[in-house]
């Protein structure tokens, strides 16, 4: 299959045109429904505390619907069959549903609050707040990249339009909405991207496999070498499970606890309606991995030679193939929906953590100012990012499961052993996940160290530094003077 003169199907006008059509329809529904929400901090961050669970389960799921969502289902699905597809599903499903029941926890007991790092901070020292600050900025900053990075890309896939172009108006858009409108806007934006998703899919669904019929996908559920039928019993399976659902399923499950977002969305709700909420959440990303893992077996059964970097579009490349240029610009207009839903939610964690933590500490007096300046910074600094040279969506995608991991740990226990934990217990952890298990995973992940490499790191991330904050901790206990109270 010829690629690189297949695409792009489309002139950039009718990327101007996709673009402008959904803006000027966000920008209506927007202004709306979330009128009045920037008039002061307690509406603006958390919508007054007064979104219900329906509403919550929405802008859970859709904050959960990541870039990856979106496109690595079916590259897994392609290069690595059913062994990637299972590893990239089982963690995305069950994480919500058990992170309710911490996140519940942090809403009873914080319900005034507005960020996990004050929280913590209050009891565990300013230094744990830091940390935290630092390991919230960076994930914000991943986040952003890799949202405008996917989106550019696939528009400039699609149509030849500049990615620094889109990029733009990618984060312009949710911008203008964002700032009008607050986190009240970014539930509204959550419930466009769910039915955009799902009604999208839906016509994927019955156009292609209308088409082709189940036979080419059955026969590709070994994916592109065959090899990827069984999770366990040959080389093939063991080093997708090393080097790729290790990291994938851990860093999963650990991901709410390290992601902002799910504590403004859980603070933003009314009382008792979280754990229902966070439960629904997960089932709103079903048609992603079904559908788009499907549509990566249909790559391989079909044997469609695709290979480096044009495997993370290999779900684009069916639609176009197999129905034809319109069924993929209909899913661009998903991806779109999706991306920039997801931007205005990260902006919104920028704006939290500057007017709360940022703000108090410089003890200014304008928090709506700092939130808004926090949010054009982020805005600029994931614009020149995405369009950094050679950037790869799969390591990034891995790169940043680094990241996130090395405090996961520290985070669990900090929240739900809090009367053990002690300062220097959260120092020696984060010490352990940062500077020992991060720089091994980053090893085996981009300097020929492989997936048992990658995997050992991923443990010292996780269990080592959940070790060493207990150990620490008990060891600490009569000397900290500001241990964790209920």
């Amino acid at each position: 299959m010829d690629i690189q003169h297949m695409f792009p199907m489309f002139s950039p006008m009718t990327g101007f045109a996709v673009i402008a059509a959904y803006a000027l329809f966000i920008f209506a529904i927007t202004s709306w429904y979330s009128r009045g929400y920037n008039k002061d901090k307690e509406s603006f961050l958390v919508a007054n505390r007064k979104i219900g669970w329906l509403q919550g389960s929405m802008g859970a799921g859709a904050a959960w619907i990541q870039a990856p969502g979106l496109f690595v289902a079916a590259q897994q699905a392609y290069t690595n069959g059913l062994t990637g597809l299972f590893y990239f599903s089982l963690g995305n499903f069950f994480t919500l549903m058990i992170f309710a029941f911490g996140v519940n926890y942090f809403r009873n007991k914080y319900p005034d609050g507005y960020t996990l790092s004050q929280f913590l901070g209050t009891r565990l020292g300013k230094v744990v707040q830091f940390i935290i600050l630092a390991q919230i900025t960076i994930g914000t900053i991943q986040q952003v990249t890799f949202s405008l990075f996917a989106g550019s890309k696939s528009v400039e896939f699609l149509t030849g339009l500049s990615p620094l172009i889109t990029s733009v108006f990618l984060v312009g858009i949710a911008l203008v909405y964002t700032l009008r409108g607050g986190i009240k806007a970014t539930f509204i934006t959550d419930m466009v991207k769910i039915g955009v998703i799902w009604v999208g899919m839906a016509i994927i669904a019955v156009t292609v496999f209308g088409t082709t019929g189940l036979e080419p996908v059955w026969a590709g559920l070994g994916g592109v070498s065959g090899n990827g039928t069984v999770l366990w019993g040959n080389s093939f399976a063991l080093g997708v499970f090393l080097g790729f659902g290790v990291p994938t399923v851990v860093g999963h499950f650990m991901g709410p606890w390290t992601d902002h977002a799910f504590y403004e969305n859980a603070l933003s709700q009314k009382k008792n309606t979280i754990i229902p909420a966070f439960i629904l959440a997960p089932f709103y990303w079903l048609p992603l991995p079904i559908i788009g893992g499907a549509l990566g077996f249909l790559a391989a059964g079909m044997h469609v030679g695709v290979t480096g970097p044009n495997t993370q579009f290999i779900n684009i490349i069916m639609m176009a193939t197999v129905v034809g240029p319109w069924l993929a610009l209909m899913y661009l207009a998903v991806v779109f929906s999706g991306l920039v839903s997801l931007i205005d939610t990260i902006l919104m964690t920028s704006a939290t953590i500057s007017s709360n933590d940022f703000h108090d500490t410089a003890k200014a007096n304008n928090p709506m100012r700092w939130g808004f300046v926090a949010m054009f910074i982020l805005a600029a600094i994931g614009i020149a990012m995405a369009n950094i040279p050679g950037l790869d969506i799969g390591t990034f995608f891995m790169f940043g499961k680094a990241i996130g991991l090395s405090l996961a740990g520290n985070y669990v226990i900090a929240l739900m052993a809090r009367n053990f934990i002690t300062k220097y217990g959260f120092y020696a952890g984060a010490f352990v996940g940062i500077c020992i298990g991060s720089p091994i995973y980053v090893y085996g992940l981009l300097f020929g160290g492989g997936p048992v490499v990658m995997a050992i790191g991923t443990g010292v991330q996780v269990i080592g530094s959940a070790l060493a904050n207990g150990v620490v901790s008990y060891l600490t206990a009569p000397k900290q003077s500001q241990a964790v109270v209920a």
